[in-house]
């Protein structure tokens, strides 16, 4: 209930609330806080936003490490628990020293901590892991300041966007998507023919309609195949209910064609990442992005990557390993409410080129195999565990003995 009364008001509405949360619980914290064990990972841990798995993948990289972190499942707190993920359980922090790392932004960050509670918080290293698309963060975040010790981004794109704001440090620790295996094609299980050249569009719709930009992406494919049977586009919509009028937008986009086809079941991460080795393409033709999970989760299956070459998804993307699209800097326009433009920019990428990136990877096998060969090698060198260990430095104590 909480939760639809939360959807029903409108996004300024939201972000003012948020706001005034921030100002009003945000705790001061000293910089002095050394890194101690135990380390715990607090987060949107049984949500499938990108936020939820970034904290997944962080606990699941310094389990690896040998860290054997605590973690705090925060979703239901926040309206966010999903059923198509178990729920997790809700460890506690113990009093006294250690580090927390808190897969909140800066909107929400003093809000998670005060759900935590202030004794258990007190004399602990905060580090915040924050992941923006824009070239500034907003100003509602900055309060959430207050409330960490350092910062970490996912890319160096979400870092330059709070650097400015803050003397504490700001570190880019992307997230280690390869400490998950990658997918498994199960073309039959999905219902994607198998003698067809399958594209996937993914997005969640709390994540930004008009930044996500799937109409630019129903474009460049109908302009690249048509009403060909011998292609395939999967829109993949996550919560697509709670936003009726766009995904009315959507299927008016889409209009009779054949060849495309909406999917709109809850998947859980592993259900995920087959549907991204399902297919030959992820597309993305993205405004902005702070990271970009889905490219960086088809680069590890193999899959081919077309997507706006602009923000965070730079961080493992370049011509050499994907099809970058160009762009233009325009304007944001959002009527989702999802951001304050306060006259920021991002992009409008060429669908015209996208298209023609499509049909060069359907009719040039040899050319895709090289790309997805480069790609997964990339992935694998700077996605990895190793990788995370090194962003990290000394953030984070020496590991525990058994």
């Amino acid at each position: 209930m909480l939760r639809r009364l939360w959807q029903i008001l409108p996004r300024r509405h939201r972000r003012w609330l948020l706001d005034k949360a921030t100002a009003a619980f945000a705790p001061a914290v000293a910089m002095d806080s050394p890194a101690a064990a135990p380390v715990c990972v607090v987060g949107l841990l049984s949500s499938t936003v990108g936020m939820g798995e970034g904290a997944r993948l962080c606990a699941m990289a310094l389990d690896r490490l040998g860290h054997r972190p605590l973690v705090v499942d925060l979703s239901a707190g926040f309206q966010r628990r999903e059923k198509a993920l178990p729920a997790m359980s809700k460890e506690r922090l113990p009093r006294g020293p250690g580090t927390v790392i808190v897969h909140l932004n800066g909107d929400m960050i003093s809000v998670g901590l005060s759900m935590l509670g202030r004794r258990a918080t007190a004399g602990k290293r905060i580090i915040g892991y924050w992941a923006w698309e824009l070239s500034s963060i907003p100003k509602g975040w900055q309060a959430g300041l207050s409330c960490v010790d350092e910062i970490w981004t996912p890319s160096r794109f979400a870092a330059d966007a709070v650097r400015p704001f803050t003397s504490k440090p700001v570190r880019v620790v992307s997230h280690p998507v390869a400490v998950r295996p990658p997918g498994a094609s199960r073309r039959v299980h999905f219902g994607i023919p198998d003698d067809c050249f399958a594209v996937l569009v993914a997005f969640h719709m709390s994540s930004c309609f008009a930044r996500k930009n799937p109409l630019a992406a129903v474009s460049a494919f109908l302009a690249a195949f048509g009403n060909s049977p011998r292609a395939l586009l999967v829109v993949k919509v996550s919560e697509a209910s709670s936003q009726p009028g766009l995904m009315a937008e959507l299927r008016q986009a889409i209009g009779q064609a054949p060849n495309i086809r909406l999917y709109e079941e809850v998947l859980a991460p592993a259900e995920m990442q087959d549907l991204v080795a399902s297919v030959d393409v992820v597309l993305s033709l993205h405004r902005a992005e702070g990271f970009g999970l889905a490219m960086a989760q088809a680069m590890l299956a193999g899959t081919a990557v077309v997507a706006t070459g602009w923000s965070g998804n730079l961080e493992f993307m370049d011509a050499w390993n994907s099809e970058s699209i160009d762009y233009r800097l325009v304007p944001v326009v959002d009527p989702q409410g999802c951001y304050d433009p306060e006259g920021q920019s991002w992009a409008d990428p060429d669908v015209s080129q996208a298209a023609e990136a499509l049909k060069r990877l359907a009719g040039d096998l040899d050319y895709r195999c090289r790309l997805v060969e480069q790609a997964k090698a990339t992935a694998e060198r700077h996605l990895g565990v190793d990788a995370f260990q090194a962003a990290v430095g000394d953030a984070l104590p020496p590991v525990r003995s058994p």
